[in-house]
């Protein structure tokens, strides 16, 4: 049988590209012949932009000479339009290709399912265009519903395929021979998150509850990976990670892109996968993890609790997070709660002052010098840091504007509120005098960070 496969693909770096390279080697491990056509030039036979019309044009005629068509659906690559228009266009041809494609089955990695929520147009176009796919598949039953019911689809033609069908190891041997590879000593009890470093895949949670596990010699935490997309947000985000690890020795951060070989190497050498996301529809984490039959620890997003196994553990916060890395470690966790207070405040005294201490830990970290006064050439004029004003949240024509205004502005006004900070630290680090001393020994010269509910919003590939 003759499949086209549509799809990114190695050498981009993402989840999708590896994912495809697995499923096109499991699909010709079974007698197929595949053809792949990517967003980009890459390893694939052909190459085609899925965002325009030429592109879905040039996908429809090769699909046409096939006997079935993959495709790998995410909006990042199909639905990109800057404008509702141009997003608009792209839904009604991207509709066409779903309904005129060869024996078209379309794999679901993201969807907008919150769209159901939102009347109108949009989701008129929506509904139309995933409702002409032959085929749906999506990897959790979780997903399988969201999908169903927000696009009104024939529940016939939605099924499920589980996320690391056709995976395989990339790497063989041992845990001792990966940690030698890696440096790590063979005692040592590891705990690991992998993958690209972004606002919600929630890093920054491993980093704070392994903190919260206290000291033990022989109990690390790596977080390996990289930036996908350099932004602002992730910028801040990363920023905000490298102080996280730098305050912990038994803390790692490897900042890289691994490789297929690399990553399976990391698990392999592990012996817990920690995946604290905010938000997330399915891990191919999860499912290497798996292959190797690691532990892991997750949130309860997305499908991640459909993906579960017998060794996975799920936590709803952060206390649970720290008493499930103490039990699997094999340590007592640490003492929590007013009754454990040893001064005699009462838990509404104890309660308020833990979030006050966790609230000024994570101030200190997104804006460093936020409690210092300059004193300057001008002793009575203090500089504040610069901060992108929010848009007033109100359903009047100019909030509205405004909002808008914000959305298509933001990005390119982040850059200049960046640099407009690293010369206000500058400036408090070649000061003189007892608040220059302050303002250096907290932190002057590094990078501002964006508002800490700002950061965490992004776009999200897993």
């Amino acid at each position: 049988m003759r499949v086209l496969l549509v799809t990114p693909y190695p050498p981009a770096r993402d989840g999708l590209a590896s994912y495809a390279v697995q499923l096109a080697k499991s699909l010709r491990g079974r007698g197929d012949t595949v053809e792949v056509v990517s967003p980009a030039p890459s390893g694939a036979e052909h190459s085609a932009d899925f965002s325009t019309v030429a592109g879905l044009l040039s996908i429809m005629r090769l699909s046409r000479r096939a006997d079935r068509t993959l495709v790998q659906f995410h909006p990042l690559f199909f639905l990109p339009g800057p404008s509702r228009l141009e997003r608009l266009r792209q839904v009604l041809t991207l509709g066409l290709l779903f309904r005129w494609g060869r024996n078209l089955e379309v794999y679901v990695h993201e969807a907008d399912y919150g769209a159901a929520a939102r009347a109108g147009i949009r989701l008129a176009v929506l509904r139309w265009m995933w409702q002409q796919a032959r085929r749906v598949l999506v990897h959790t039953n979780r997903e399988r519903g969201q999908i169903i019911e927000a696009f009104q689809l024939d529940p016939s033609r939605v099924g499920v395929v589980e996320h690391g069908a056709g995976f395989i190891p990339k790497t063989h041997g041992e845990k001792i021979e990966a940690r030698s590879a890696l440096g790590i000593a063979d005692r040592a009890f590891v705990f690991l998150c992998i993958g690209f470093i972004q606002p919600h895949k929630g890093f920054d949670r491993a980093a704070r509850c392994f903190e919260l596990l206290g000291k033990h010699p022989d109990i690390r935490l790596d977080i390996v990976g990289s930036v996908r997309v350099s932004t602002p947000e992730h910028d801040a985000y990363l920023r905000m990670l490298r102080r996280m690890i730098a305050a912990n020795p038994a803390a790692h951060l490897h900042e890289s892109y691994v490789n297929d070989v690399l990553f399976d190497r990391w698990i392999l050498a592990s012996d817990v996968v920690v995946l604290p996301y905010r938000q997330i529809w399915s891990s191919s984490v999860m499912e290497r993890a798996g292959l190797f039959e690691k532990a892991t620890i997750i949130t309860p997003v997305g499908g991640l609790p459909d993906q579960a196994r017998g060794n996975t553990v799920v936590v709803r916060n952060e206390a649970e997070m720290v008493a499930a890395m103490a039990q699997l470690a094999g340590v007592t966790p640490p003492a929590a709660g007013p009754s454990d207070s040893a001064d005699g405040t009462t838990g509404r005294e104890w309660a308020q002052r833990v979030i006050t201490e966790r609230a000024r830990s994570l101030r200190s970290w997104h804006e460093p010098l936020a409690d210092v006064r300059v004193q300057s050439r001008f002793p009575t004029q203090s500089i504040p840091a610069l901060s992108l004003p929010l848009p007033p949240r109100s359903m009047g024509p100019k909030a509205v504007v405004l909002r808008v205004v914000h959305r298509l502005t933001r990005w390119e006004l982040w850059p200049i509120v960046d640099h407009v900070n690293q010369l206000r630290w500058a400036l408090v680090a070649d000061g003189t005098g007892e608040e220059s001393e302050r303002a250096t020994s907290s932190g002057a010269g590094a990078d501002v960070e964006p508002d800490s509910a700002d950061a965490l919003k992004e776009d999200r590939i897993s």
